[in-house]
């Protein structure tokens, strides 16, 4: 077996708000819990104590009230535990929030410790499971927008068609929340701030911003984020209307019709005489 501690008595656990992600893939699908090759997150910070089983297709927590299941066999996915207060806390897999809950454990000087453990014990077939990194830390405010992807102002509507997420690049770690953003819109449908992400082999110091819709064509969408510079917080997107492509057949039809204007000025000359103003001489006999 192997694990990894990160407070184990008698060290502390470090102070909220507290995050932790850990990338994990087995060839084990649930139940097959003999096999031996699971994961687990034992997780007693504060006033929070909790657990979860991670198989190769699913995660589930202790009481199995809440899980994610039909993963893809044998693929990394990042669980993440957080807390803002060491009290209220979430569990989140690559994003998406399955379990949310209230700590009602011991003090937080009994016992503390976040353990992320495996079991190598693979007794049936050639099954394995494997990690690729345990990440943490703090979160952090005051942070400023460094830069946006893509940037803010105009989107060209072919490049950017159905647009419902963005990523900011702050100056230092940080996690913004739901409820640190708010949305304006010059008209239109107001698109709803769903998720705050980190992606995956991306810095802590982005942060991708997941809509419920993309952003409505022909309008500016607003987005400011909470505690920050009031004159770097925001990001505007305007999606243009796009003008409907001219086409090929189009244009040749145009240029046809050109032609032919020309041919019929230049035979209604021919048969109504010579241009004005030039003489001619009478044929003699």
């Amino acid at each position: 077996n192997y694990h990894y501690w990160i407070a184990q008595s008698p060290t502390p656990s470090p102070e909220p708000p507290f995050w932790v992600e850990w990338r994990f893939a087995s060839s084990s699908p649930i139940p097959n819990t003999q096999s031996g090759c699971n994961g687990s997150t034992h997780v007693r910070f504060w006033r929070i104590s909790t657990t979860t089983h991670l198989h190769g297709d699913a995660v589930v927590s202790a009481d199995g009230g809440s899980s994610v299941m039909e993963l893809q066999l044998e693929q990394f996915y990042t669980l993440r535990f957080e807390t803002l207060d060491g009290l209220s806390f979430s569990f989140a897999l690559d994003g998406d929030i399955f379990l949310t809950g209230v700590g009602q454990g011991a003090s937080p000087a009994q016992n503390p410790y976040l353990q992320f453990s495996g079991l190598g014990a693979c007794q049936f077939g050639k099954k394995w499971n494997k990690w690729d990194y345990i990440r943490f830390g703090r979160m952090t405010t005051g942070e400023t927008i460094l830069s946006a992807t893509p940037p803010g102002g105009f989107l060209h509507p072919e490049t950017y068609a159905g647009i419902d997420r963005f990523t900011i690049t702050f100056d230092q770690p940080a996690f913004v929340h739901i409820d640190d953003i708010a949305v304006t819109v010059s008209g239109g449908d107001m698109p709803v701030v769903t998720k705050t992400r980190r992606n995956d082999g991306h810095g802590p110091n982005q942060m991708e911003i997941v809509l419920d819709r993309p952003l409505t064509v022909g309008e500016t969408t607003t987005f400011t984020f909470a505690g920050l510079d009031p004159e770097a917080n925001t990001v505007a997107y305007t999606l243009a209307i796009q003008i409907p492509a001219t086409s090929h057949f189009v244009i040749l039809l145009g240029f046809l019709s050109l032609v032919l204007a020309a041919a019929w000025v230049h035979r209604h000359r021919t048969i109504t005489g010579t241009p004005a103003g030039r003489q001619t001489e009478t044929p003699r006999p």
